[in-house]
């Protein structure tokens, strides 16, 4: 194998036809960062991408080489990725490693992480699963915990987090996906932070010490359905009952754990035949028949792109010396909003990000409350509240792709006070169908007779594929579907963006019962 040329966007090999297929681990500087299979020949050459999460990462210059797992480096080579000429740094603004995981996204890694970080995951699972049996809930490790523990009796070192299933005693989707919001419920009501993923799979999540995320815990709520042991995301398989219960006991790193009656069976269910041999390339192909399933049940991810925010909202808290006027709306944003929103009203900042409009809105005499999906972007806003902002503005977690939990979110909005004006900067780009639905549905109950919603898209910029912050959105698609929802949308001003590379376009609107009068001239913009 021989490395031809390395850039920032893509890898050539020379590599013999009977290595492709195979699983290599890719490192920079010594430090693994990807783990793929080779694709076939073309034109004798192999060609990788690189994962789109790590390309911002591939500036400077290092040594790149490439090992088959567990092996020695079979091609090495000095690669300059330009940038600088500095070393390639392959970590975040706060110093942690950072590695391409099976998704395809950035994320941690065992094998890069001091002792501590392991001990507080096995600390954090012990207590969980204390909780979550003192809750009378039937509990065991599952997914990559399970794997370690009976592989190797110690966790994944490629692993990031620990795996727990909770068996609940239900066969209907309906009453699975009730019992896992009550779950939610019960460990929110305990302290606990929780991000949803489905209506089936929840994650407690732990803070460091800044608000960002420090590490997590996976929950997928189990049941029995028509001679299938059911798992979400992954697994359907016609496990019989007393393969799963009783449960039975596996040892993790000293640690006794509750596993399946029989954790081989289950392993075979979800990894395959051949579990028991590492596979750095692992991903999961679920079948269709069961992934079709599993999305009508349960539904789809519920955290479309939060992981690209929570990254970038953590780099902003790690930053030493942040602007304090970045993130603040555009001038012409500020006029509309003060026009549109009278002193004194009651204010829901969507997607607030970093708080500054919400806290700039709290400081012209509205009161808000600004909300995220970020945990890292809601740590970040409570970081800059003043002493003078307090009672003025507060933050909290709601997640637009969350139909019942926007519902629920707007029942004690409407409890407080009514009516609530609604402000969504640039927000409407990074959601999808149903979260644009579920922001519509927000604005319609909130807004009443005598409230309004403000918001801007981006109508063009930089090509896609830079993340979200790119995104573009159509303002006349919004304009169409807000009937449905009892709304009329009022084309505002054309705004530009004040930076200078690159300058972005935006429409301001605002929704409400009834047309508003449009504040710069007449016609479409």
């Amino acid at each position: 194998m021989e490395i031809l040329r390395a850039t920032s966007e893509f890898i050539d090999l020379a590599a013999p036809v009977s290595e492709t297929g195979d699983a290599f681990d890719f490192a920079v500087n010594g430090h693994r960062v990807w783990s793929t299979r080779l694709p076939p020949l073309r034109d004798g050459v192999v060609r990788l991408d690189w994962p789109q999460a790590l390309q911002p990462y591939l500036r400077g210059h290092g040594t790149l080489s490439i090992a088959p797992f567990g092996g020695v480096p079979a091609a090495a080579a000095d690669i300059d990725f330009g940038g600088g000429g500095e070393p390639v740094r392959l970590v975040d603004r706060s110093g942690r490693p950072v590695v391409v995981d099976k998704w395809g996204h950035l994320g941690r890694s065992l094998e890069h992480e001091p002792k501590g970080f392991r001990d507080r995951l096995l600390e954090r699972l012990t207590a969980l699963l204390e909780t979550l049996e003192g809750l009378g809930y039937e509990v065991c490790a599952t997914g990559g915990t399970l794997l370690g523990a009976v592989r190797s009796g110690d966790l994944l070192p490629r692993d990031d987090d620990a795996d727990l299933a909770v068996v609940l005693p239900y066969s209907h989707p309906a009453d699975v996906s009730l019992a896992c919001y009550e779950l939610e419920d019960r460990l929110v009501a305990l302290g606990h932070t929780v991000v949803r993923h489905s209506g089936a799979h929840l994650q407690v999540t732990f803070l460091a010490a800044d608000g960002s995320v420090d590490q997590y815990i996976d929950i997928f709520c189990a049941f029995f359905r028509n001679g299938e042991y059911c798992q979400p995301f992954h697994v359907r398989t016609p496990l019989p009952r007393e393969a799963i219960l009783p449960f039975g006991r596996v040892v993790l790193a000293g640690l006794s754990l509750p596993a399946p009656a029989l954790p081989e069976a289950w392993l075979e269910a979800c990894y395959g035949p051949n579990w028991q041999i590492p596979d750095p390339a692992f991903y999961f192909d679920t079948p269709w028949p069961t992934r079709r399933r599993y999305e009508h049940w349960f539904g789809l991810s519920q955290n479309v792109n939060r992981e690209f925010w929570e990254t970038a909202w953590a780099d902003e808290l790690a930053d030493p010396d942040p602007d304090p006027e970045a993130g603040l709306p555009q001038e012409t944003d500020r006029r509309l909003l003060l026009r549109l929103i009278p002193a004194g009203a009651k204010v829901v900042d969507v997607g607030c990000g970093d708080g500054q409009t919400a806290l700039w809105l709290a400081r012209q005499n509205r009161t808000v409350v600004g909300v995220d999906y970020a945990l890292s972007a809601l740590a970040l806003a409570r970081r800059k509240q003043s002493a003078a902002d307090l009672g003025k503005v507060r933050f909290e977690y709601l997640n637009l792709n969350d139909s019942r939990r926007v519902l629920e979110f707007a029942a004690r909005r409407l409890a407080e006070s009514r009516p609530w004006h609604v402000v969504g900067l640039h927000v409407w780009e990074s959601l999808d169908e149903r979260g644009r639905s579920n922001l519509l549905q927000l604005i319609s109950c909130l807004v009443g007779e005598a409230g309004c919603a403000f918001g801007s898209v981006f109508t063009d910029g930089p090509a896609a594929g830079g993340g979200p912050r790119t995104f573009t959105a159509s303002w006349q698609e919004i304009q169409a579907r807000a009937p449905a929802y009892d709304l009329a949308m009022s084309p505002l001003a054309l705004v530009e963006t004040a930076s200078a590379a690159p300058r972005r376009r935006a429409v301001a609107f605002a929704l409400g019962r009834h047309p508003v009068e449009q504040l710069y001239g007449k016609g479409e913009p």
